[in-house]
Order: C-alpha cells, then sequence, then structure tokens
C-alpha cells in the first residue's frame, strides 16, 4: 500500500484484499449491493458470475467502513472511482497495478543494490526506434530520449524478474 499514492485506487485495493471478491465485483459495486445492516454486497443472480445464483460479498470491519464512506460520497453509481470521479475501468486499473508495480520494484531494487548501468544502456540504444510520432508527424528522438527510453526498459526488464504481477 506503501507504493500506492493513489487514496481512491487504495480504497479499492484495500476492499478487494479484505473481502477476498473478485477485482471485477469491486469495480461493479454500487450502492444497491450495499446491505449495510448484514455487512455484505449482493450481486443479484443475473449480475454474478455464472448467473446461476446470487454473488453474497461479506464485508470485513475495515471493508465495511470503507463502504460506508464511499456510499455517503456516491450514493448512485458505482462506489470505486478514481481520482476524477469517474468509474475505474479494467484497462486503468491494469495500469495502476502497473505503476505500482514499477515502484515495488524500484524500491527492491535499491534494497539489492541493483542498478542499471551506463554499459546496459549504451548496448540498448542501437536496438532502439530512432524515431517517434509527434503530432502525426514523425521526428527523430535526442540522445536524452534513447537515453531514458533505454533505462526505462532495462528497469522494466529488471523489475518484472524482482516484482512477479
Amino acid at each position: 500500500m506503501e507504493h500506492c499514492p493513489d487514496n481512491a485506487f487504495r480504497d479499492s485495493v484495500a476492499v478487494t484484499w479484505e473481502t477476498g471478491c473478485r477485482p471485477q465485483e469491486s469495480l461493479r459495486v454500487t450502492g444497491k449491493h450495499v446491505d449495510l445492516f448484514n455487512s455484505r454486497w449482493v450481486f443479484p443472480r443475473n449480475e454474478a458470475k455464472g448467473e446461476k445464483a446470487p454473488r453474497i460479498v461479506y464485508l470485513t470491519e475495515a471493508a465495511l467502513r470503507i463502504t460506508m464512506r464511499l456510499l455517503k460520497q456516491n450514493p448512485a453509481g458505482p462506489l470505486f472511482r478514481n481520482s476524477l470521479g469517474k468509474q475505474w475501468t479494467t484497462d486503468a486499473v491494469n495500469c495502476a497495478v502497473d505503476r505500482i508495480r514499477v515502484r515495488m520494484g524500484k524500491a527492491e531494487m535499491g534494497r539489492q543494490g541493483i542498478s542499471v548501468s551506463m554499459a546496459e544502456i549504451e548496448a540498448l540504444i542501437p536496438l532502439l526506434k530512432t524515431t517517434r510520432n509527434r503530432n502525426g508527424t514523425e521526428c527523430e528522438k535526442s540522445r536524452a530520449e534513447l537515453k531514458a527510453e533505454a533505462k526505462r526498459k532495462i528497469r522494466t526488464r529488471i523489475v518484472g524478474g524482482l516484482v512477479p504481477r
């Protein structure tokens, strides 16, 4: 959680972890699903995976507190929203998870004393595409852009080994 700076996403991650619900359930829960009296979410049969029976997600105390707070903020529509107040999409969640993974990987690289050397960066630069599209026009990347891209790609590869998805 320390690598998750976005409070809106942190709520979603915390409740998903606390309840053990499916990630798509936390993305789709609305006020109509909330049963505060019994500390649970109830998804009707037609909204549940498999559509054979209602899906019930029981809330821990922490999940109930977050649900109640979000229900006050968003009485209609999805409870979990991004910092712009819009419903989280699957792609946005995947991007947020990837950013957290990179932050975790950078921290782990620091703890283990792993760094990207200039030799690794210089070896990768010739393999990179030297142009990019800017406003519909193909233009050359600067030396600094190539170095930054190479470093990012090497770091991403290292992070993949240190922090599995």
